[in-house]
C-alpha cells in the first residue's frame, strides 16, 4: 500500500467507521509504521490476527478504539495485554470481551488511564482483576452490564482511588450499597452515570455529594496545615479530620424511580455541581422549582429534558 510505505513515521491513524477496512490493508500499515501511538479502529471488520499484530509491532500504542469490531473474540483481546503502554482503550460491543479475556488484558496493560467496556458480559470477577491491575485508572464506562453488582464496586473502590469519571447505566444489580462505596473512596470522582439503575435511591445521591474525611497523611515534608496535593496515583493529601470537599459536577439519574425531594438537600451540599438529570419519579414541582431557584448555576433537567418552570418561560 502506498500511503503506508510513504508515511512510516505515522503516529496517529483513524480509520472509524471504515466498514471495508479488513485485515490485509491494516496489516500493511501497523508493519510499516511502528511508531503509532494513537489508532482508531471503530466498526472495522477486522479479526484477531490484527491485535496479535498491533500488539507485538506497536511498542508505543497508547490508545486504541475497536468499538463495533464484531469479529474479534477472545483470542484478540488477550493479545493486547502486550500493549504495556496503553493508557486508553474503547472495546464497546466486542464480542471477545468476557471474563475469560478481559482479566489476561488488565494482567499486561496495567498502565489503562480510560477503560470503555459497554455493553459487556462482564462479572465481578473482572472488575476485581481490573482493580488489582490499574490502579491509575481515571475513567471507566461499563454503561448495559448487567451482570456486575455491588460486590465488584467494591473491589473496583479498594484500588482505583484516581476515578474522575464513571458510567454504570443500565447495571440492573447495582444498589446504593455499591455506590456509597465508590463515593466513600474515589474521592476525585468528578461525573457519573447512573441512568436505568432502578434500585438506587437518595442514600446513594448524599453519599456522592457529601465532603469526606481524609484517610492519608501527606509526607512529612508537606505537614503543613491548610495545604493539599493531588496526586493520583492515589489521594489528595490532606492532614488527619480535615474534609475533603466533594469534586462531584455532574450526576446523570434518568429512569431511577425510587428518588424523591430529599435528594435536593443532597445535592444544594455539593458545591462543585454544574449538571443534573434525574428521573421525575416522585419529585414534587415545588421541590425542582426550589432547587433550581436556590443553586441557578446548575443545569437541570428532568428525565432528558432542560428545566424551565412555566414562570420562566
Amino acid at each position: 500500500m502506498q500511503v503506508a510505505s510513504a508515511c512510516t513515521g505515522l503516529t496517529h491513524l483513524e480509520l472509524s467507521n471504515f466498514r471495508c477496512m479488513s485485515d490485509p490493508p491494516l496489516h500493511e500499515f501497523v508493519s510499516r509504521c511502528p511508531s503509532l501511538a494513537h489508532l482508531s479502529l471503530a466498526g472495522a471488520s477486522i479479526t484477531d490476527a490484527s491485535l496479535d499484530l498491533i500488539a507485538s509491532h506497536c511498542p508505543n500504542l497508547s490508545s486504541l478504539s475497536i468499538k463495533f469490531c464484531r469479529k474479534l473474540l477472545e483470542p484478540g483481546v488477550r493479545a493486547l495485554a502486550g500493549c504495556t503502554r496503553l493508557e486508553s482503550l474503547n472495546a464497546a460491543l466486542v464480542p471477545g470481551v468476557s471474563d475469560v479475556s478481559a482479566p489476561l488484558l488488565f494482567q499486561g496493560a496495567t498502565a489503562l488511564k480510560t477503560l470503555v467496556l459497554n455493553q459487556s458480559p462482564l462479572t465481578d470477577t473482572s472488575l476485581s482483576s481490573l482493580s488489582s491491575h490499574c490502579h491509575g485508572l481515571e475513567e471507566l464506562a461499563l454503561h448495559g452490564c448487567p451482570r456486575l453488582t455491588n460486590e465488584g464496586l467494591k473491589s473496583l473502590a479498594s484500588s482505583c482511588l484516581c476515578l474522575r469519571y464513571l458510567s454504570l447505566s443500565f447495571c440492573d444489580q447495582v444498589s446504593d450499597a455499591g455506590i456509597i462505596s465508590i463515593a466513600n473512596k474515589c474521592h476525585h470522582l468528578i461525573k457519573i452515570r447512573l441512568d436505568g439503575c432502578r434500585q438506587l435511591s437518595n442514600p446513594c445521591v448524599k453519599a456522592l455529594c457529601r465532603p469526606a474525611w481524609a484517610q492519608q497523611v501527606r509526607p512529612e515534608r508537606d505537614q503543613v496545615r491548610g495545604s493539599s496535593q493531588d496526586d493520583c496515583n492515589g489521594e489528595v493529601f490532606r492532614l488527619p479530620g480535615e474534609y475533603a470537599a466533594a469534586r462531584l459536577r455532574y450526576l446523570s439519574m434518568q429512569s431511577c424511580p425510587k428518588i424523591s425531594d430529599d435528594i435536593f438537600d443532597h445535592l444544594l451540599a455539593a458545591p462543585a455541581l454544574r449538571f443534573v438529570d434525574i428521573a421525575r419519579a416522585r419529585l414534587t414541582e415545588w421541590a425542582i422549582h426550589s432547587f433550581h431557584s436556590r443553586r441557578p448555576d446548575v443545569e437541570l433537567c428532568i428525565s432528558g429534558v432542560p428545566y424551565c418552570p412555566m414562570v420562566d418561560c
